[in-house]
């Protein structure tokens, strides 16, 4: 028989008409606990814009604490927020406007308790000067050009990437040189015609510019 670790007994003796019976019943017991708030109070959570993000609030507590979220003072009421059943916030679709401070309020019969969360909320990159389409002859020297930027105050940096196709393209392609922003192809050939991508990158988001090429 399975016992529960917290239990109250109760005992009870029976008599009949020549026997005598003890009577054991186990009643468990549940111990509340007041709300607790594993999550250090201003954890900052980063995300670029666009993207779902959730911030995390774990929550302890005995009966279940009910979990709400505030921005600054404000309830949070809007179909693009989520309290999720581990206390943690979803927001959806994320907007410039939605980095702040957030706070964390669980209550159960107890007590209640909060915490305080930063969300930051970065701009995507932005291409200022994507790669242009080119038609060459065979043996030119082709140069692609891809420039992306991010917000004056991001401590963040664009790094680009380039892809032929669907292939990246490394330091070991031969004849396909990545030098900063830019791609050179030395002594361009039939074989190097196809369409190219810049991807660029800040580590939370990235966007894409296509451009091709055409040796004839």
């Amino acid at each position: 028989m399975l016992v529960e670790k917290n239990t109250k007994e109760m005992h009870f003796c029976l008599n009949g008409f020549n026997y005598s019976y003890h009577l054991l019943l186990l009643f468990p017991m549940f111990v509340a606990e007041a709300p607790i708030i594993l999550t250090p109070a201003g954890t900052v959570t980063e995300i670029s814009e666009g993207n779902d993000v959730m911030i995390v609030c774990e929550v302890t507590g005995l009966p279940a604490p009910h979990v709400a979220w505030y921005k600054y003072t404000m309830l949070l009421t809007a179909t693009r927020y989520t309290s999720l059943s581990n206390g943690s916030l979803l927001i959806k679709n994320v907007v410039l406007d939605d980095a702040g401070s957030y706070l964390c309020l669980a209550e159960n019969e107890l007590n209640r308790t909060h915490v305080n969360l930063t969300l930051v909320v970065w701009r995507k990159p932005r291409m200022v000067k994507p790669p242009s389409d080119q038609v060459v002859i065979v043996g030119t020297y082709v140069t692609f050009t891809c420039t992306a930027t991010l917000d004056a105050e991001s401590n963040r940096s664009v790094k680009i990437l380039w892809k032929k196709e669907h292939s990246y393209i490394t330091e070991y392609d031969l004849g396909l040189v990545g030098y900063n922003d830019s791609l050179f192809i030395v002594h361009a050939s039939g074989r190097d015609s196809g369409l190219y991508t810049c991807l660029a990158m800040n580590g939370l988001a990235n966007i894409t510019a296509l451009a091709s090429l055409l040796v004839r």
